[in-house]
């Protein structure tokens, strides 16, 4: 017997089974996500083992939202390969972060004004990018003077919208002043249900009968005139308002008035407010023409008191002048009550932002 030696090469030229997945992954709040081998590898196979797997990207950004096809490479224990494809759905559902300002806006000469969504728009951010801004309301006229609450829409660049709101404070211009008609006005008979004349000139009362319970309320010019045979019953209130459109108010109460003519002369000189508006203090002022008790009070738009500047107290002839601050008012339309002796006078003052 004899016996020899050979050698014998066993290969492997048999590539491994490459098998893919298709995923879904989200973008996060910086707009990135990442995959590995793991999540596209679906059980791929080789009998004689998985050396290793790889992908041709991994890595996402905004720009790839949409469907990626990625590439996986899977090589075997004695060096071959094979790939597959898998889509790769990437999604951004990130809302953005809306942020929003609060804005004050003056009404131009026509009593109109306008703001658009960069006027709120704080700095909102997304990390895909933000495509649009819009507000649920933009234009604004008399009707909105004071504060108007506005929402502020965010969308990304991929659909994801979010919203904020905003103080929008507006204010008047000489548009919004009330309309005057120029007439002279006569009121004859009896009075006895409330009654409002509307004019610039003047008025005058003749024969008439103001009864009890009734207020009387007479917007007018420079002179009420009462003629004779004129009478107020006691419990009786007769208010007149006696500058143009943006009257001040007296108000006098009698139980009889003679049978003469009276003008309604007042016993201060010109009244000051300023400045109006205003957005940190307002100064009140005006000539006492004789020495009588003053109370000046201040309302806000629903009517409540808010400050007593001066309470009934008597005052000498002369200047007298107070400041009304705002400290933690809010913006809007505020009352100041000015009585002095019998007369009461009504100014309006406008606080802004």
């Amino acid at each position: 017997t004899s016996t020899c030696m050979a050698n014998v090469s066993v290969n492997d030229h048999q590539v491994p089974f490459a098998v893919c997945r298709d995923v879904s992954v989200e973008l996060d709040g910086i707009g990135n996500a990442n995959i590995t081998t793991a999540d596209i590898n679906n059980a791929s196979y080789d009998a004689c083992g998985i050396a290793s797997l790889s992908l041709d990207k991994e890595d996402f950004s905004c720009a790839d939202v949409g469907t990626q096809v990625v590439t996986l490479t899977v090589t075997d224990n004695n060096g071959n390969t094979s790939t597959c494809t898998a889509n790769v759905s990437v999604n951004d559902h990130q809302v953005p972060f809306a942020v929003c300002r609060n804005v004050s806006v003056e009404l131009d000469d026509n009593g109109n004004a306008n703001i658009t969504g960069t006027d709120i728009n704080n700095a909102s951010y997304d990390a895909c990018g933000i495509a649009s801004l819009n507000l649920d309301k933009e234009d604004f006229s008399c009707a909105d003077i004071g504060t108007q609450m506005v929402a502020l829409t965010v969308t990304d660049n991929n659909g994801n919208t979010s919203t904020c709101t905003a103080r929008v404070t507006i204010n008047p211009s000489i548009a919004c002043q009330e309309d005057c008609t120029d007439i002279d006005q006569t009121v004859s008979g009896t009075i006895n249900a409330d009654l409002e004349v509307h004019t610039q000139s003047s008025v005058s009362l003749s024969n008439v009968l103001i009864e009890n319970g009734v207020t009387v309320n007479i917007t007018a010019g420079n002179i009420i005139t009462f003629e004779p045979g004129t009478i107020i019953q006691a419990g009786a209130q007769f208010s007149a308002r006696i500058e143009d459109c943006n009257p001040e108010v007296q108000t006098l109460s009698e139980s009889e008035l003679p049978e003469t003519t009276l003008s309604a002369n007042r016993p201060i000189g010109q009244l000051r407010v300023a400045p109006n508006p205003f957005r940190q203090q307002v100064n009140i002022s005006f000539e006492l023409l004789e020495a009588a008790p003053v109370s000046l009070i201040i309302y806000n738009a629903l009517g409540r008191r808010v400050s007593v500047l001066a309470a009934d107290e008597n005052y000498p002839i002369g200047h007298q002048e107070w400041t009304f601050v705002r400290n933690d008012h809010p913006a809007g339309l505020y009352l100041a009550h000015l009585k002095v002796g019998d007369q009461l006078y009504i100014k309006k003052m406008i606080l802004v932002e």
